[in-house]
């Protein structure tokens, strides 16, 4: 795997750090970093006031939701009647994410850490660490990071795990993650029960992204009003961000850089710009699933959720628990064709009609070719042909 680049002058360092640094990996060089500070000082507090800190800092999840994590970790019950359980969610499946294995790989007592602190916060005896199965690794930096902390006892009464993932990009969906820790297939659970009810193992349970876990030390080392004085646009947005820049760039890989700043600057500054002779034509400002930016949207977009939001309403895009991540993937319109079939660039109102009413009446009905038909020329493509006849028109490979 790559080594990290030297952070630019632009960039605000502050998860990245320690990046690159071998030592950073150790338990004592983590020691000598301050590391486990934050978490005997969280031990000293009721679990409602590093809640409360948490809130005030405005920190939201990195996973692409932006829940408010600390109002995520008050739905736990107040009163503990049953074990509760963390869950952290580092499959990191997603096309072109990359910001949740560095974190790993550089820095995992900083996960350890926070993990641990949510853990108190939540009233949690067990933490389990679901990591992707490709992550080799992440894996073993984890694993030695992990067994070295616990010899020195940092974690208390606190049990941490790490799980395998087993491959299946479904398993990013937090249910279907607790479904595969508990053993079974990776399934999308119904909701309600939400997972602060009933969860893993049928008990109250949250699932936090490792980004959003890592800032939790540097918050309660430096307190909330710092975190939340990280933002160059909405008070909504604080802290930093960790954004994977792939495709089309001259300097792809990850940036940290303070909510709000201009993807423009990030993608042309930052990242160097497009190739010579080439143009920027379109920007994936997360998963292959969310529309596509053009350029002219690319070049207004500020990095934090409402300014994605007000340019192209993308940050509720998708399913409410698997929002698209703010990974940047700066290709040209035949690098992404792919993605386009499915995911048109619609740079109008849906509602608008280009061309004219559809035989229906609906608007735009005519223009736009239904998502049936897609599907079929989808599995033509590779090589599948429906069979009339069967039960549910199965689907078979020729």
């Amino acid at each position: 795997m790559g080594y990290p680049h030297k952070p630019h002058a632009k960039e605000t360092v502050v998860l990245s750090k320690h990046f690159g640094e071998a030592d950073a990996r150790t338990y004592k060089g983590w020691m000598k970093r301050g590391g486990y500070e934050s978490l005997a000082q969280a031990l000293t507090m009721e679990p409602a006031r590093v809640i409360d800190v948490v809130k005030e800092s405005g920190l939201r999840g990195r996973g692409g939701a932006g829940f408010p994590t600390g109002l995520k970790w008050s739905f736990m019950p107040k009163e503990k009647k049953k074990p509760h359980y963390l869950c952290v969610n580092a499959d990191e499946s997603e096309p072109g994410t990359f910001k949740d294995r560095e974190i790993m790989r550089w820095t995992p007592h900083a996960l350890l850490e926070g993990a641990a602190i949510a853990a108190h916060a939540i009233q949690a005896e067990v933490v389990y660490i679901y990591i992707r199965g490709e992550f080799t690794e992440p894996w073993a930096v984890m694993e030695r990071a992990l067994a070295e902390a616990s010899a020195a006892g940092v974690f208390g009464a606190i049990k941490l795990y790490l799980h395998r993932g087993a491959g299946a990009y479904i398993c990013g969906e937090e249910t279907a993650l607790m479904n595969s820790i508990e053993g079974k297939r990776g399934n999308p659970r119904i909701k309600p029960p939400f997972p602060a009810a009933a969860g893993v193992f049928g008990m109250p349970t949250t699932i936090n992204n490792v980004e959003t876990l890592a800032a939790v030390p540097l918050i309660l080392k430096k307190g909330a009003a710092w975190y939340k004085g990280l933002s160059l646009s909405s008070p909504k947005s604080t802290g930093t961000k960790l954004f994977s820049v792939c495709g089309h760039v001259q300097r792809p890989g990850n940036y940290e850089v303070t909510m709000g700043f201009p993807l423009k600057d990030l993608l042309y500054d930052l990242c160097g710009g497009i190739p010579p002779g080439r143009t920027l034509k379109a920007c994936i400002p997360g998963g292959s699933s969310v529309p596509i930016l053009n350029r002219e949207e690319t070049e207004t977009c500020l990095l934090d959720y409402e300014g994605v939001d007000r340019v192209r309403r993308l940050v509720r895009h998708g399913l409410p628990d698997h929002a698209p991540r703010p990974v940047l993937c700066a290709r040209v319109l035949r690098a992404v064709h792919p993605v386009s079939r499915r995911h048109r660039l619609d740079h109008e109102d849906p509602g608008a009609d280009p061309v004219g009413a559809g035989q229906d009446g609906r608007p735009g009905s005519a223009a736009r070719p239904r998502r049936q038909h897609d599907r079929q020329d989808d599995l033509r493509a590779v090589g599948f042909v429906r069979r009339p006849g069967r039960v549910g028109d199965q689907a078979v490979q020729e």
